[in-house]
This record gives structure tokens, sequence and C-alpha cells, in this order.
């Protein structure tokens, strides 16, 4: 569907980030984890991508592949069933930051509720994969 792109960060500059947005109340960030010391920050210079939420039940994935030509890693957003036209495109963040930290996350924030109401909605916007009571 897209490629998720952006600036490419380090750790310590995604944290200052999150520390400076979170200092100016801000709710919404466009950041994916690309490998273990480099983030993809979308919120300036990324694309679509940056803009599908999240869903227990989506329709698409993220996946990491290689490029072979340049030998670079990057991540893409790809169908895992038939999407109609205008219809939302969603996957499930999964966000491990979240789970590795307890209950404060990176933003220094209680861990973020899932809102998508899908039937099988965990209930958070972390890794776990059973349902939670809400």
């Amino acid at each position: 569907i897209a490629e998720y792109t952006g600036e490419l960060i380090d750790n310590e500059e995604c944290s200052r980030r999150l520390q400076e947005a979170n200092s100016r109340s801000e709710k919404n960030f466009y950041m994916m984890q690309l490998s273990a010391d480099l983030v993809i920050d979308a919120s300036s210079r990324g694309n679509e991508a940056r803009f599908f939420n999240s869903s227990c039940q989506p329709n698409a994935e993220s996946q990491r592949w290689t490029d072979g030509s340049t030998g670079q890693t990057r991540i893409g957003i790809f169908a895992i069933e038939d999407i109609e036209v205008d219809s939302e495109i969603t996957y499930n963040y999964r966000f491990e930051e979240f789970r590795r930290r307890g209950k404060k996350g990176v933003t220094g924030s209680k861990v973020l509720r899932c809102l998508c109401a899908a039937e099988k909605c965990t209930g958070f916007l972390d890794a776990q994969d059973e349902p939670r009571l809400n």
C-alpha cells in the first residue's frame, strides 16, 4: 500500500523529540522503530502511511524488508485482505515500547488505550496479544 517514510533518527534523538512533544502536550506521534538503533520520524517528512490508524482487527500489516539494490532496511504497509475503495487502512501498532516500560510509556503518560472498537479489541495500543477487559 505504502512505504512508511520519514526522517531517520537514533534512539537518543527519538527520546528527546518525544519529551519535547510531551512538554507541548502533543498527543499524536508518527514514529516507527526501524532497527535496534534507528527510528523513522514521519512527523514532518512522512507520507500518507503515517495517518493509517491502528486496529486489533486490521486489514493491513507493517513489514520490514531489505532493499536489494541499496542494502537498506525499509518498512512498508501491506494489505492482508482485499480492501474496498475508500475504506480506512488499518494495521496493529503493537507498541513494544509501552509494554516494555510497563504503565509508563515513552511519553511519560499511561499506556495508550485502543479505541478501534473491533470485536476482539485488546483495549491497549501495545504488544499484548490477548484481549483485556476495558
